[in-house]
């Protein structure tokens, strides 16, 4: 099944499941988590080239700072590449069993959701 995120979005998956890899759990949890992490990087290796390209284009400092003529058109252009949406392909996707047991803030469930399926109960 495809799913649509943008490249924003897909950088924030790859933290959390950058998190999770060094978490010890079950081998079936790990293998999961590390082929959608796999699969995560192989979308994003675009997205690091494009993002090189503006930090050459723009003379970002060492610390990331923007010469002050040049902050509209960076923010402009960043902006755009990060909303830009890729399609992944998920033969695979993530359970709420499968992260049963790891230590998740609600906000990294928000953040990998798209990598979530979430299976409803039958109402008896």
């Amino acid at each position: 099944m495809e799913v649509e995120v943008s490249l924003g979005q897909l950088q924030l998956i790859s933290d959390v499941l950058r998190k999770l890899v060094s978490i010890e759990m079950p081998v079936k949890k790990a293998w999961k988590i590390r082929e959608l992490l796999i699969l995560t990087y192989d979308k994003l290796r675009g997205f690091e080239e494009e993002k090189r390209k503006l930090i050459i284009k723009y003379n970002l400092g060492p610390n990331g700072e923007v010469p002050d003529d040049k902050k509209e058109e960076f923010q402009k252009e960043a902006t755009e590449l990060l909303s830009i949406k890729v399609k992944i392909n998920l033969d695979d996707f993530l359970s709420l069993d499968d992260l049963e047991g790891l230590n998740l803030s609600p906000r990294d469930l928000d953040i990998l959701s798209p990598y979530i399926k979430v299976e409803k109960e039958e109402k008896k």
